[in-house]
């Protein structure tokens, strides 16, 4: 991947940059400083199609509640769904939740085994996934393959559940089309 993904999520939701947890700066065009955020934790999750098409990505952005000169940012998180052609994102989509902050691909992701686990399903066509994940205490970038056993299935239902709805709720037919092969 030639691009840098984090950066165009970053630029399409306000942000100057997306590289780690903690305080992140925004900028305004001449470079000055107009505002911060506390980001708590985010994480993206890429598909990449063996067909080499259609792939596309999720995200979500935890922020703090935070204070910034005359800014009183709130507590919020940021979720998304974007679609990748050669050049990067092509269609984007993202809503801002500032009452229900469940993250259930997170919590499904914490019991995963990263050890033991069967082989692929045999006359499934494999997709890769990535995951980045980027908190205050932990970065890490994974890259697997569907794994069967019961952890990796719920993670992947959790994925699904959240690709349809977040899919639905953004009314883009590209996005849409592209949760419908689940």
């Amino acid at each position: 991947m030639s691009f840098d993904i984090k950066k165009q999520i970053a630029l399409k939701i306000g942000l100057t940059e997306l590289d780690e947890a903690g305080i992140t700066i925004i900028r305004d065009g001449r470079r000055f400083r107009i505002n911060e955020k506390d980001i708590e934790y985010f994480w993206i999750l890429m598909y990449s199609h063996v067909t080499g098409h259609d792939d596309y990505g999720l995200f979500t952005i935890k922020f703090n509640e935070s204070t910034f000169r005359e800014f009183k940012n709130p507590k919020e998180m940021i979720k998304g769904m974007f679609s990748l052609d050669d050049n990067g994102i092509d269609n984007f989509y993202s809503e801002i939740e500032v009452l229900n902050f469940e993250d259930t691909i997170v919590n499904q992701f914490n019991k995963l085994d990263f050890v033991y686990s069967k082989d692929l399903i045999g006359n499934a066509v494999p997709s890769i996934v990535q995951f980045v994940i980027e908190s205050k205490n932990i970065s890490a970038q994974i890259q697997c393959q569907y794994i069967e056993n019961k952890e990796w299935l719920n993670w992947n239902n959790e994925i699904v559940k959240f690709s349809k709805s977040i899919s639905e709720r953004s009314k883009n037919l590209k996005l849409q089309e592209l949760t419908e092969t689940f």
